[in-house]
This record gives C-alpha cells, sequence and structure tokens, in this order.
C-alpha cells in the first residue's frame, strides 16, 4: 500500500509545482507585460487593466479636471444715445453770412465846389477835419469757389462827422456842424490760407458803389446825396476753431468819392460838387455757415 501511493504522491506534487513555476513565469507586472495587448496572467484582466499594471506610468489615470463655472450673464447696458464727436474746426474758409462792427477812423477829406457861368468861373476847394472816430456796422455774404479764394459781397455804413471845412487858400472856413452818412455796397476779393491748427490769415481787395449823404450849411447846401465809388484794401484774420462759427478781424484803408450837379437857385448856375474822403476801418466780427 505504501509502495503504490508514493509514486502517486510524486507525480501529485510535481504537477503542483510546474503549475506554479507557470503561474509566476507569466505574471503581467513588468512595463512591457503590461502594453504587449495580451493576457499573460490569465486573470481576465490585460495591461493596463490589469492591477498589477496600473503603477506604471503609462497605465496612470490622470484626475478628470474639475468643470470651470459659468460666468454668470452680463446686464444689458440700457441704450444711451452715442456721444457727439467732439467739435472741430474747419480746414479751410467755405464762406457764409457775416456781421461785423467797425470803427472807422477818417484821415483826409475833400470838398470841391465848381461852377461856370459865361465866361465867369468858380472854384473853390476845401480840407476837411474829421472827428477822430465814427461808428460804422457792416454785413457781408461770402463763397468759396474754389480753396483759399473767397468772393463776396460787403455792405458798409459809417457815420462820420466833421469840426471844420477850411478853404486851401486861407478864404474862409464853416465849423463843426457838417455830418455824413456813408454807405458803401461793394464786392471784395480775399486770400485765406491756414497756418498752424486755426488761424488763417488773408489779403483783401473789394470796390463798388459809395453814397454819401452830406449836410452842411455852407454855400446854401443843405442836404446834398453824393454818388460815386469806393475801393478798400488791407488784411485780415479769421479763427477756424469752430466749424459753424468763425470769429474775424480786418484792418482795412478806405476811400471813396462822390459827385453831386445841382443848379444854384439865387444865381440858377450849375453847380458840381465833389467829396473825398478816406480812412482806416477796423472790422471786427462773426460769419457763420
Amino acid at each position: 500500500m505504501t509502495r503504490s501511493t508514493s509514486p502517486l504522491f510524486g507525480l501529485v506534487a510535481t504537477m503542483l509545482l510546474a503549475t506554479g513555476t507557470a503561474r509566476a513565469q507569466a505574471a503581467e507586472n513588468t512595463a512591457e507585460a503590461c502594453k504587449d495587448g495580451a493576457d499573460i496572467d490569465a486573470d481576465g484582466h490585460v495591461d493596463c487593466d490589469d492591477q498589477d499594471c496600473i503603477y506604471f506610468k503609462h497605465c496612470a489615470v490622470e484626475p478628470d479636471e474639475p468643470d470651470e463655472p459659468d460666468e454668470p450673464d452680463e446686464p444689458d447696458e440700457p441704450d444711451t444715445p452715442p456721444e457727439k464727436p467732439p467739435t472741430e474746426g474747419k480746414k479751410y474758409s467755405r464762406g457764409g453770412i457775416g456781421i461785423y462792427f467797425a470803427p472807422m477812423f477818417p484821415l483826409a477829406g475833400t470838398f470841391v465846389d465848381h461852377s461856370e457861368q459865361g465866361s465867369d468861373v468858380f472854384h473853390n476847394e476845401f480840407d476837411m477835419d474829421w472827428k477822430a472816430f465814427a461808428a460804422g456796422l457792416g454785413l457781408l455774404g461770402e463763397f468759396a469757389p474754389v480753396r483759399f479764394v473767397v468772393l463776396g459781397l460787403d455792405v458798409f455804413m459809417a457815420f462820420p462827422g466833421m469840426e471844420m471845412m477850411e478853404e486851401e487858400d486861407g478864404g474862409w472856413t464853416v465849423d463843426g456842424t457838417d455830418t455824413m452818412f456813408a454807405f458803401s455796397t461793394m464786392l471784395r476779393l480775399r486770400f485765406p490760407i491756414r497756418i498752424g491748427k486755426w488761424v488763417a490769415p488773408y489779403p483783401l481787395v473789394g470796390g463798388g458803389f459809395n453814397m454819401m449823404l452830406f449836410k452842411s450849411d455852407a454855400h446854401g447846401m443843405r442836404e446834398v446825396l453824393f454818388m460815386g465809388v469806393t475801393a478798400v484794401a488791407g488784411a485780415g484774420i479769421e479763427i477756424y476753431a469752430h466749424r459753424i462759427v468763425t470769429p474775424f478781424f480786418e484792418i482795412r484803408y478806405r476811400f471813396a468819392g462822390g459827385w453831386k450837379n445841382r443848379t444854384s437857385e439865387d444865381s440858377g448856375r450849375e453847380i458840381q460838387y465833389k467829396l473825398f474822403e478816406h480812412g482806416i476801418v477796423l472790422a471786427l466780427g462773426v460769419r457763420f455757415l
């Protein structure tokens, strides 16, 4: 009995030892074994799904990053009107309609009284001494046909007064009650050139119709209306700080002349009157476009 079981026991022991050795040799616990796609240790788990492989770097499972919370929606802004762009100056003069105050400073004047009757010739010339200051006012309208050229119509009126009218040869004088209303309508041309950001200086010239209403007690003239011409030349400066409103300042030299023919009530002779005056005008005004 003993002899028959010993060989059998030895066989069983040998088989168990071989199985254990095979299992030990087929362990799935190396980096190579954990990525060959085979279930080496026959435990039903392949590669990284095997618990013996989870410690290798290529099988480590990175934890899911938590989702960032949604940002709350910003409340709708109330509707507001768009802001107006800042006021900018114009680039060049475009003309417009303007008004100006223009004090006038008469420099000199001449009054001529000339008549003929048969062979008799009567000729008198008087130097006119004006009051130093005369109020003046003007209106103008302009347009710019091309850049740097402005054409306009200027209406000017002033109220000069005379202190004394003296005959050139010293024959006689007339003091102080003589007054005059000067009115002129003229075409003017100027050439503004912008320098810097807002400033534009310009020369100007002009000429046109002139009317002077002269009131004097000399020679029984009383009120005499002279019709004639006027001419101006000068310089000015305008400011382009605003698109619509353009302030300006001008210095003008003004010359005016007028003529009047009338018949003397006493002698019946034809008398020709001539009146000339010139002076400086300072015009300060604003133009709107």
